[in-house]
């Protein structure tokens, strides 16, 4: 590892290794045109040297230096200059340390370059301020590069730094604007959780929006994240993030990997993204635990991915493949009501190809026999459309050149042609295809354009390719409704497509409202479970609609929202003259949910010692104090409920509405914990005699010797006294 000396007149280099490696700071910071190099530095050209002193790179070395030098560092790395990257080796190992070197860092400075602080103590209000700081936070390009991820996560201490080197605050401070701005965890972002401790596809979601200069640093800077190594291999394009998920797969058996969606135009590469942008709306995905049944080993050859998944076959759809992960909102009992599944075609045998990057809803139902799960192969396929020209100009809208290279019979055509032209949504240029072609590759192109067009929202170009005698198939039906497009839904369903109870669960599952109504509209009857899925993904508009279905819906829903902690839709259902009864509000306390359990109390629901106990049971502190202010007196079963279960902190919140404060001292005696009585000791809770009969009457030594040695008299022989010796 070469480090960057802090405390010398020239910018000068040690090289160090292993166990050698000193305390060092590190820079991380987005890439600008002035950048110095370490052959810029290194170069025995003093003119080079003269020359590299007046870019804004270099002056970004120096400040770095000075601000870790004053922080009692005599080393620094900045990547600009601290890798050889003339040395391919070098590089690669560079790459692959990269995670390490941050995590190991005991200091990182984040610059911000296009920032300017305004502190928030010159605002009007906290409030303003703090929006007024949030706003000029969120925008900054630091966010949205890829190689600054996990420069943000790695580092145990992050300070950040404006334009003008001013310091603006660490990642402690800064942290709740952090999480919202990347939406990773806090727990992750503190440490006090590993990434791993995410799924596959929430890590990617957290990358989704990121960029990089270069393709294949897509793949390179999320390494470390996915704590996988790989071979740097520049020039590969999108085939690095293909060999990263390979290597993920190696390592992991957490299907959300294939828990992603993409426009229909990338079915280059079967099971596996190509990019983390797929994983945008995926980062609620997590895996089903191991010991589920339906899980098994993922595999990777030259045929394409083996997984272990439940198949659905239904008449004129693609067969479906249901993954073994679940929305992280629905985990928590083994009574899980929706999958989600990717479309497949059998190719041969129990080989399988892809047919649309998007993800469907499946409604588990618990009461009736699910298909056994079964092994198959995902085939990977090839793709082919850059070597299309006529595809390629259509996919950039360029009819003129299309049309002179249909004309000169520069290119063969072939499906790809027409899938490009309808993804981009230009009618005249999705019938010069069509007129150009066969007609029988004609019908067979346009039936798998169809599904295109519906997923686009292009409603003329279903219009199109219908009057050209193409028969829309259930798959285009579903591709329109998974994406919202509620003009091609109505248009398939005045067609005399048939919908489903499925498709109305996607609906309400992702917020659709229009085509909700579209499918209510053509006679579709409703479950109760598609109102319980639009409230626990916070459908606000489509819980409106579905409830004015209802006559009178009961409770039940009410405890689905409290459940999940979804505190507006909590206060929409109330509203809606939903009227809770005392379980919804045990459901808001089982789970934490003070907010919900606030909104509760004060419609008037009643509170009561089962209540506190729930709260006591699961841990949630803050549950337990508003119940407290709202009068419930707690009692010594509840206290001890609380210490069985490991709450010691909810036992003492407790304990202070108890007298005299005997509950936690006596528990921990009776269950042998030392280090809880000593705790107690340390608090000035003094001993009283029931305590001290039964430290008595323990087979622990050592707790009798603790309370001797505070000078209370234990009597293993007498019934034992209270004073002090």
């Amino acid at each position: 590892m070469r480090l960057l000396k802090t405390k010398t007149s020239r910018l000068e280099f040690d090289e160090f290794s292993g166990r050698e490696i000193p305390l060092y700071a590190i820079l991380s910071h987005t890439w600008g045109p002035e950048e110095v190099s370490l052959q810029d530095i290194l170069s025995d050209d003093d003119g080079t040297y003269d020359k590299i002193k007046h870019r804004a790179g270099y002056r970004k070395i120096l400040r770095t230096r000075d601000i870790a030098a004053s922080h009692g560092f005599d080393y620094v790395w900045i990547d600009t200059c601290c890798i050889d990257k003339s040395s391919s080796a070098e590089l690669s190992e560079a790459i692959n340390s990269m995670y390490r070197w941050y995590e190991e860092s005991d200091m990182c400075y984040a610059y911000l370059e296009d920032m300017l602080f305004i502190p928030i103590k010159y605002s009007r209000s906290y409030k303003t301020g703090y929006r007024n700081f949030y706003e000029a936070l969120k925008p900054c390009r630091w966010f949205t590069r890829g190689w600054t991820l996990q420069e943000l996560i790695a580092p145990a201490a992050v300070m950040f730094y404006d334009r003008e080197w001013t310091e603006i605050g660490d990642k402690q401070s800064l942290a709740t604007m952090l999480c919202e701005i990347t939406t990773i965890p806090d727990t992750i972002l503190l440490r006090q959780s590993s990434p791993a401790s995410a799924s596959v596809a929430e890590r990617m979601s957290w990358a989704s929006i990121r960029e990089t200069t270069r393709p294949e640093d897509l793949a390179y800077c999320l390494l470390g994240i996915f704590d996988v190594n790989m071979p740097m291999l520049y020039g590969e394009g999108d085939k690095a993030f293909i060999r990263l998920q390979e290597e993920i797969i190696k390592a992991s058996d957490d299907h959300s990997i294939f828990a992603w969606s993409a426009p229909l135009d990338n079915l280059g590469n079967g099971p596996l993204a190509t990019s983390p942008a797929a994983f945008l709306n995926s980062g609620n995905f997590v895996p089903l635990d191991s010991s589920n049944p339906v899980v098994g080993a993922i595999t990777v050859n030259n045929k394409g991915v083996h997984i272990k998944v439940i198949l659905h076959h239904k008449p004129e759809t693609p067969i479906l493949a249901v993954l073994p992960c679940m929305l992280h909102e629905d985990i928590g009992g083994h009574d899980y009501r929706l999958a989600f599944g990717v479309n497949l075609v059998a190719a041969e045998g129990q080989i399988y190809e892809r047919v649309a990057n998007t993800l469907r809803v499946y409604e588990l139902n618990p009461h009736k026999d699910q298909p056994r799960p079964t092994v198959i192969c995902i085939r990977r396929r090839q793709a082919a459309r850059n070597h299309c020209p006529v595809a390629k100009a259509a996919a950039h809208g360029n009819i003129t050149v299309a049309r002179l290279q249909l004309a000169k019979g520069i290119t063969t055509l072939n499906r790809d042609v027409l899938r490009a032209a309808s993804e981009g949504g230009n009618s005249d240029m999705v019938e010069l295809v069509l007129n150009a072609l066969e007609k029988t590759a004609s019908l067979e192109a346009s039936e798998l354009a169809l599904p295109i067009a519906a997923q686009n929202g292009h409603t003329n170009l279903v219009v199109l390719l219908m009057r050209h005698g193409v028969q829309p198939g259930i798959e285009t039906l579903r591709e329109a409704v998974q994406n919202g497009h509620s003009g091609v839904v109505s248009l398939l369903l005045d067609a005399g497509l048939p919908p489903d109870t499925e498709m109305l669960q996607t609906a309400a599952a992702s917020g659709h409202e229009e085509v909700v109504k579209a499918l209510m509209k053509s006679g579709l009857p409703y479950a109760r479970s598609i109102l319980h899925t639009a409230v626990e993904n916070g459908q606000e508009g489509v819980v409106r609609l579905l409830l004015r279905k209802m006559s009178k819906p009961s409770a039940e829903i009410l405890r689905v929202a409290a459940a999940a902690g979804k505190d507006s839709m909590v206060q929409l259902l109330l509203e809606e003259g939903v009227v809770p009864d005392a379980v919804v509000l045990e459901e808001a306390v089982a789970n934490g949910h003070e907010t919900v359990a606030q909104l509760l109390l004060q419609k008037g629901v009643q509170a009561n010692a089962n209540t506190l106990l729930t709260a006591a049971t699961h841990g949630h502190e803050e549950a337990v104090r508003l119940l407290l202010k709202r009068g419930i007196r707690p009692n010594l079963r509840i206290v001890r409920a609380a210490l069985e279960e490991g709450y010691e902190e909810v036992a003492r919140v407790l304990e202070d509405k108890l007298r005299p404060h005997q509950t936690t001292m006596r528990w921990a005696v009776e269950n042998d914990r030392e280090e809880l009585v000593q705790s107690q000791l340390d608090k000035g809770v003094e001993p009283r005699p029931d305590v001290l009969e039964a430290a008595a009457k323990t087979n622990s030594d050592n707790i009798v010797k603790l309370l001797s040695e505070r000078g209370y008299k234990v009597n293993r022989t007498e019934t034992p006294l209270s004073s002090r010796q």
